[in-house]
Order: C-alpha cells, then structure tokens, then sequence
C-alpha cells in the first residue's frame, strides 16, 4: 500500500475511486434498464450484446423446470 498516506487520505482516495466508477457505470446501467423495458425482440438481442460485452451468462427464468 502507500505507508505514508494517513487513513483519512486512503478513505478519500477509495472514495474518489468508487465515484469514478458509478460515473463510469451510470449510463450503460441506465441504457440497460430501458433495453429490458423495450419490445421483446427488440429488448432480447439487446441484452445478448450486453451479455457478450460483459461475458454474463444468460440467467435461467424461475420457472424453465423440464417438462417430463
């Protein structure tokens, strides 16, 4: 770590990290809330762009158990 930065100067800095973050983060998370709002077809080759670019997996729906 840095040994000559008092604990008050390490908070600000982590502080300052984690607002840079959600700046960074804010518009892609706001783009993806309206993608899953928009029209089915439209809404899932959205989130399959966002899932390649991210590397997510496509999560399982609550009730996709097998039908026997």
């Amino acid at each position: 770590r840095l040994p000559h930065l008092t604990e008050a100067d390490l908070q600000a800095i982590e502080a300052a990290f984690a607002s840079v973050g959600n700046k960074m983060l804010h518009d892609p998370t706001v783009k993806v809330r309206e993608y899953a709002q928009s029209e089915a077809e439209e809404s899932a080759a959205k989130m399959e762009t966002v899932r390649e670019i991210f590397g997510l997996t496509e999560p399982v729906a609550a009730n996709s158990q097998e039908t026997r």
